[in-house]
């Protein structure tokens, strides 16, 4: 989390391996290949193939790639772990705090435990804090240690809080 204009982001940790495509394929660039190819709309954005060259992994494309849930899990709208996962892993480090003000099912919760970041989910239903405690019991890893709340004073009432620490010293603002 943070409060800063300036936020930080980690490129690298979402980079994809380029592939064996590019053995071939960037051996001779040839015609539009061997220059930038702008797009066909005039839209501005377009590719340079050249700056592919020697590129064991480039940043992914503009959309992602994801498993699909296999069932509904106790809430109407659980969406793949693998959503979550690329975004904090985009813009935090190991160590770092993840907020989720929808915890809903916890897939975000899922997400920042196997990625070693500490995380708060807030949801206004008991019911669906009670799914992503569940869902992020059956995960036991053995270095990590889990705290649930059932309020937290600068939450209103009625929502529930459920708090992944590192540390029992830490504390949840």
């Amino acid at each position: 989390m943070t409060k800063q204009k300036k936020f930080a982001m980690y490129q690298d940790a979402v980079r994809k391996p380029v592939g064996e495509w590019a053995e071939k394929r960037l051996v001779k660039l040839t015609g539009k290949s061997a220059e930038r190819h702008n797009s066909e709309n005039e839209s501005g954005f377009g590719r340079d193939l050249r700056n592919w060259l020697d590129k064991g992994t480039v940043l992914p494309g503009n959309t992602l790639s994801v498993a699909l849930v296999g069932k509904n899990m106790g809430h109407p709208a659980v969406y793949p772990v693998g959503l979550p996962e690329f975004f904090i892993k985009l813009f935090s480090k190991e160590n770092d705090r993840v907020l989720d003000p929808f915890g809903g099912s916890g897939s975000t919760a899922i997400a920042a435990e196997r990625l070693k970041r500490n995380v708060v989910l807030i949801d206004v239903k008991k019911e669906y804090v009670d799914v992503a405690k569940e869902r992020i019991n059956r995960l036991r890893p053995v270095d990590r240690q889990r705290f649930f709340y059932s309020s937290v004073e600068a939450a209103p009432e009625e929502w529930v809080v459920v708090a992944t620490l590192l540390d029992e010293e830490q504390d949840v603002e």
